[in-house]
């Protein structure tokens, strides 16, 4: 009991370098309450009610980011603000967690950027969609980068290391972290929106500032399969015009073995998102006019 407490305490200073003590994380980790879960399978994922990050993904009873530990983070950096950690030591801008037809739905503003994520399960895979939409109602055109960063920890309460590589699958540049010992494995990436996909230099577990963010989009990590404790995160940079809004998604994959996660990404690229209910209606309506234009016509 004394090891593991240990250990715990040793990875909480590990996380929080940029001087946020183990106490205050350790405060971070009580009052942050799921507001939403989503199950499909042996898959459950859980959102953080504070600010919207990923709590925990638990696959067949394994979890996969260390429940109860700030190891998943998302940003937002541009001109005149830094990054917002949401994880880091840094109170988050006020956040709304939703839940709406199976999906969950975060929504936050950051200096004239309205945020809006979308959290889903791929249908019949252990996948996580996380797609997100900034639109720019700041009144000028802006330049930023968005972040979601993580540390996987599937071997605990044994191992904090992983099996580290980046490669390319299905199209897209993918990080993936696979457990020593389990076998189980996650990895992260996009076919669709173009993106720095890697692992942060160092020990690094996270993004603590916008020059740790510049960073690693300048140079990303690829550890070519080495045993380590890091961080990976998968980044873009994204030119934003007054008015206008951009979306980019990514997909994170889950697996009890290499094989398993890498099958289900590669399924995961060529299923598209099953439109919003909003956007459902829409279409309705959309296709009930044309049908009665058509009979006009007729």
């Amino acid at each position: 009991m004394a090891a593991t407490t240990g250990c715990i305490a040793a990875r909480i200073s590990r996380r929080f370098l940029v001087g946020v003590s183990a106490a205050a994380a350790m405060a971070l980790a009580t009052v942050d309450v799921n507001a939403a879960a989503m199950t499909q399978g042996g898959l459950s994922v859980n959102i953080r009610n504070v600010n919207g990050a990923i709590d925990s993904v638990v696959l067949n009873g394994r979890d996969f980011f260390d429940t109860g530990l700030a190891v998943s983070d998302w940003g937002l950096s541009g001109p005149g603000f830094t990054v917002r950690g949401t994880n880091a030591g840094s109170a988050p801008a006020p956040t709304t967690v939703t839940t709406d037809g199976g999906k969950i739905i975060v929504t936050t503003s950051y200096f004239g950027i309205d945020v809006k994520r979308t959290y889903s399960l791929v249908s019949g895979l252990d996948v996580l969609r996380t797609k997100t939409t900034l639109t720019n109602n700041s009144g000028a055109a802006k330049v930023v980068r968005l972040f979601d960063a993580f540390d996987p920890d599937q071997d605990l309460p044994a191992n904090f290391k992983t099996l580290n590589d980046v490669y390319t699958l299905a199209g897209a540049t993918v990080a993936e972290a696979e457990g020593l010992s389990s076998g189980y494995t996650s990895l992260m990436g996009s076919s669709v929106s173009p993106a720095v996909t890697g692992f942060l230099s160092g020990t690094g577990l996270g993004i603590f500032s916008a020059s740790g963010l510049n960073a690693f989009m300048a140079s990303p990590t690829d550890p070519n399969g080495a045993l380590a404790d890091k961080g990976y995160v998968n980044a873009n940079l994204l030119a934003i015009g007054a008015g206008d809004k951009i979306k980019v998604s990514f997909d994170h994959a889950f697996g009890a073995s290499q094989l398993d996660a890498q099958t289900a990404f590669t399924l995961a690229q060529s299923i598209a998102d099953v439109p919003e209910p909003a956007s459902l209606a829409l279409l309705g309506m959309g296709l009930l006019g044309l049908a009665a234009a058509r009979r006009r016509k007729a």
